[in-house]
């Protein structure tokens, strides 16, 4: 049956069960917060959980985002939920997820707290986990100096020398783009093998290519040297 707006739920509590709502949005980023405004706009009862673990939590700036671009990641995020806790059926937790069971029109969400919400919908805009390569000063760099898409940082970096580390044929994409910012690129293979198809593509580019492994990101507090 259809959602009844601007209700919280009334199922009958168990004694483990603390707080209800007609949905749970796990994350609250970009996605979450967009989703959960959403859903308080049409009268539904939201409760957003965050673990504060975002995506972008190395990157000083965000580039791309509408109306936003150039500001601190932390602080567009603040000014959101500010505005998604403004409607009264809006509630924000700080906390993890620890746990979902049930089925459409009764999930229970159990938290890393202890506490369950019980909930007709569950959202997850909980993002992606960057994987980096095992290599010596890439985690001190991550968000300073190496980056993951050269559309959210590239355009600062234009017209200097640009590294791209390959780790699957489809990152063979990113040096053409990258070759849209600078003349000078070089792609590091760190010791994986390509096919010559692949990597004649980058030669024919003017793409310089280093197939061997990388010791270490030589660096000072996070700043490539």
């Amino acid at each position: 049956r259809p959602l009844r707006p601007g209700r919280f739920l009334s199922f009958r509590p168990r004694k483990s069960v603390r707080m209800q709502a007609d949905v749970v949005v796990i994350g609250g980023s970009c996605a979450g917060l967009t989703a959960g405004l959403q859903l308080v706009r049409g009268c539904r009862s939201v409760i957003i959980v965050d673990a504060g673990e975002p995506r972008n939590a190395p990157a000083h700036e965000m580039h791309g985002f509408y109306s936003r671009d150039g500001e601190n990641p932390r602080e567009v995020q603040k000014a959101a939920c500010a505005q998604f806790l403004k409607y009264p059926t809006a509630k924000f937790i700080e906390g993890s997820v620890v746990g979902i069971l049930g089925t459409k029109d009764s999930f229970s969400v159990s938290l890393q707290s202890g506490e369950t919400i019980a909930a007709r919908r569950v959202i997850l805009a909980c993002g992606v986990i960057d994987v980096l390569p095992d290599i010596p000063g890439m985690k001190e760099c991550w968000g300073h100096g190496i980056y993951i898409c050269p559309y959210c940082h590239g355009y600062e970096l234009k017209d200097q020398p640009l590294g791209l580390v390959l780790s699957t044929p489809m990152t063979f994409d990113l040096a053409m783009v990258l070759l849209d910012q600078s003349r000078n690129v070089t792609a590091f293979t760190n010791g994986a093998e390509f096919t010559e198809t692949d990597l004649a593509r980058l030669t024919r580019n003017n793409v310089n290519i280093i197939t061997t492994p990388i010791a270490s990101v030589e660096h000072t507090d996070g700043d490539i040297r």
